[in-house]
């Protein structure tokens, strides 16, 4: 099911461009970010987010994700 805490969580960490800052920017732990961004990409089962050592990117995935949500999941 798809939680609005989770679409929260992925929308700032596209804008802050890190957990980090989209934790503090919705004052929870980075974890929880972290784990509402997995959550998120199981259930629509896609990779949201590029995860490298050096930086987080929008995969095409997540960017049509950002524009068009309703797109990914059953109303």
């Amino acid at each position: 099911m798809l939680k609005l805490e989770s679409v929260a969580s992925f929308v700032s960490v596209v804008e802050t461009g890190s957990i980090a800052g989209a934790a503090r920017r919705l004052g929870i732990s980075k974890s929880v970010v972290s784990e509402r961004l997995s959550e998120l990409e199981k259930v629509l089962s896609t990779q949201l987010i590029r995860r490298t050592t050096r930086k987080l990117s929008p995969t095409q995935d997540g960017h049509h994700f950002m524009d068009a949500p309703s797109k990914y999941y059953a109303t």
